[in-house]
């Protein structure tokens, strides 16, 4: 055996890159990402796409505008701007806890889970029976089981369950929607029992994209509207802007609750927004342009179905029907040889 044979191998500039990293991808330079399959968001991704983006937001930005352009959006009373989403998430959830008790979901984001938790609540997930199901047809599977949620009220008493908290456009769910006349069904029982309504609406023009298209008596109603009518039954609201909305930054709080403004005001003061007076401009200027999102949402949609019809035509055990932004694959089929 030569002594050559017992040298350490070289290490590849991946294996250095991922050495330097401390072993955590989310750690690694998003120029250095060749294929991101971990996260979707602005804030993450280097592309020229994007940077075309940004460039056309500077150049329209105008300082002067000091009109709140969410409320345009998302029909709420108070608004905080904030650098990111799950710093949005982070604040709500320290001002909003109410320590020991439930809170109802579908299929929360892990970071979203993770604020819940840490701020003494237990996540209890009510998602569809069928949610994950290769034979089931329903597009509309990101919805809250309902009779789910019934019997959690029977069992733990009203008074145990915090909130009921919606992500629209329902990611670990694969992309699937929520539906209108399931939000409706769920703040009627939220209302009986006096539970406060939270919406995650980082993926609702999605989400409001497939109820125009595929649920009943939609077809003819303005996506824009589906958001609002969508939103007005929630009592607050958490949304990154870093995907829709087209901007590396940004986050949303959202209530008509005033008490609760004061209380996230006072949070804020204490752990920072981390937005500078030109981030908080162009975030205005996101918000102003709905065009850009609305076509961006459907075209995102369009391309999902497209992508989805290519593995079904070559056989890939994809998760169907085509859902909003992603496609699930069902790796039991690439583990079971049999398969």
């Amino acid at each position: 055996m030569t002594t050559a044979s017992l040298d350490t191998p070289t290490q590849t500039a991946r294996e250095q890159r991922l050495e330097a990293a401390g072993y955590n991808a989310v750690n690694i330079h998003p120029a250095h990402v060749e294929y991101d399959l971990m996260t979707d968001s602005w804030t993450d991704q280097v592309s020229p796409e994007i940077s075309a983006r940004m460039r056309d937001l500077r150049r329209r930005v105008d300082f002067s505008d000091t009109a709140t352009h969410a409320a345009t959006v998302f029909p709420f009373q108070h608004f905080l701007s904030v650098s990111q989403g799950r710093i949005a998430e982070a604040i709500f959830w320290r001002v909003a806890g109410k320590k020991d008790k439930v809170v109802v979901q579908n299929l929360l984001f892990p970071t979203t889970r993770h604020h819940i938790r840490g701020n003494r609540m237990e996540p209890v997930e009510c998602p569809m029976r069928h949610v994950y199901a290769r034979d089931s047809s329903d597009l509309f599977r990101g919805n809250l089981d309902c009779a789910q949620l019934r019997e959690l009220i029977a069992e733990k008493g009203a008074g145990q369950i915090a909130y009921i908290c919606i992500e629209a456009e329902n990611n670990a769910a694969g992309g699937y929607p929520v539906s209108l006349a399931n939000v409706i069904e769920m703040s009627a029982l939220a209302k009986e029992h006096k539970i406060g309504m939270v919406l995650d609406s980082t993926r609702l023009f999605e989400n409001a994209a497939l109820i125009q298209r595929y649920e009943a008596g939609y077809s003819a109603t303005p996506i824009r509207e589906i958001v609002r009518q969508f939103c007005s039954h929630f009592d607050y609201m958490t949304c990154s802007l870093a995907k829709d909305f087209g901007t590396t930054r940004g986050g949303l709080i959202a209530t008509n609750d005033e008490r609760m403004l004061y209380r996230l005001k006072d949070a804020l003061s204490i752990a920072g927004h981390g937005l500078t007076t030109h981030d908080k401009a162009l975030v205005n200027t996101a918000l102003h342009d709905v065009a850009f999102v609305e076509d961006a949402a459907c075209r995102r949609v369009d391309q999902v179905a497209r992508l989805h019809a290519a593995c079904v035509a070559h056989g890939l055990p994809v998760v169907s029907p085509a859902s909003g932004h992603c496609l699930v694959l069902d790796a039991s089929d690439y583990l079971d040889p049999a398969r």
